[in-house]
């Protein structure tokens, strides 16, 4: 039996999320900056079994291992695309949390993709992989690329941007033992939401990239105008960690989790987890982790 070939999956955060309008499809236009993590799933697969099988395998998380997963529907559209049926096996080791705005179950179907792709004696082309990608998921197409990118349209319009020396950046992420469903966060936000201005927002991008802004006063999501209406914790949590620690926080995407910027040498988390656990409770996952190139 092959050899397992091994896929990163890495979280990201959304630094910059601007909802522009609503398109014609349904879907909202949108304009955002997402910054990969280095916190990560990480994905094994190898030819394995019968043509046409798929083995997928979760140990943390054995609810995944369904045809609901993105990964066994990243699978099937790769077969369907390239007319290759070969058998596999995949395991996939989740650390990213579910319904957390960190785009776990998109990064995962990536790296199959990736990885399927590799197996393959005749690998799909990057555009090939790229449509594929967008069918699956809004996020999907962003984990295409390395490093901090500006995304456009319903997430399908993805250009890297060239910033030296910014992917060193700490983070604290925080999520609630809760999740948030990333369609009733939009539809919340369709009915009491207030659109950004897209020259607006195109012009504090360039602005944060040229290093006019800081980071600190650049970060910023539209979402969380339905998210603060449904979940009154929130906000209140982020004035409380600015006036006792300094630190800037947002959500991710739609949720539940959310990051604080850390300063170099950030020496008090222990205090600042405790105050977030007071606020949000015990069972709060934390992780540590910087901006990703």
């Amino acid at each position: 039996m092959s050899e397992f070939l091994e896929i990163d999956a890495p979280a990201k955060i959304n630094l910059f999320l601007a909802l522009t309008g609503k398109r014609g499809d349904g879907f909202n236009q949108l304009i955002s900056v997402i910054s990969k993590l280095e916190l990560k799933d990480t994905l094994k697969i190898r030819k394995s079994g019968k043509p046409g099988s798929l083995a997928l395998t979760c140990p943390e998380y054995p609810d995944l291992e369904t045809t609901q997963n993105l990964v066994v529907q990243a699978i099937d559209a790769w077969r369907k695309e390239s007319g290759e049926n070969m058998g596999l096996e995949i395991v996939l080791d989740k650390k990213i949390p579910l319904e957390a705005g960190l785009g776990g179950g998109s990064s995962d179907a990536v790296a199959a993709l990736l990885g399927v792709n590799s197996l393959s004696p005749d690998p799909l082309s990057e555009e090939k992989l790229l449509a594929i990608a967008a069918k699956i998921g809004s996020d999907c197409p962003v984990f295409l690329q390395p490093g901090i990118c500006q995304v456009e349209g319903r997430g399908e319009l993805v250009t890297p941007l060239d910033l030296p020396g910014r992917c060193n950046q700490e983070i604290l992420l925080f999520r609630p033992p809760l999740g948030h469903p990333t369609g009733q966060i939009f539809q919340i936000f369709e009915k009491i939401g207030k659109y950004s201005e897209e020259d607006g927002a195109r012009k504090k991008i360039k602005q944060w990239q040229s290093g006019e802004t800081a980071l600190q006063d650049f970060i910023y999501n539209d979402l969380e105008q339905a998210v603060f209406s449904k979940y009154l914790y929130f906000a209140p949590l982020y004035e409380e960690i600015r006036n006792q620690f300094g630190l800037h926080s947002m959500l991710s995407g739609s949720g539940s989790a959310s990051f604080s910027l850390l300063p170099q040498d950030f020496d008090r988390e222990a205090d600042l987890r405790a105050m977030i656990m007071d606020s949000l409770g015990e069972e709060v996952w934390f992780c540590r982790t910087r901006l990703h190139s």
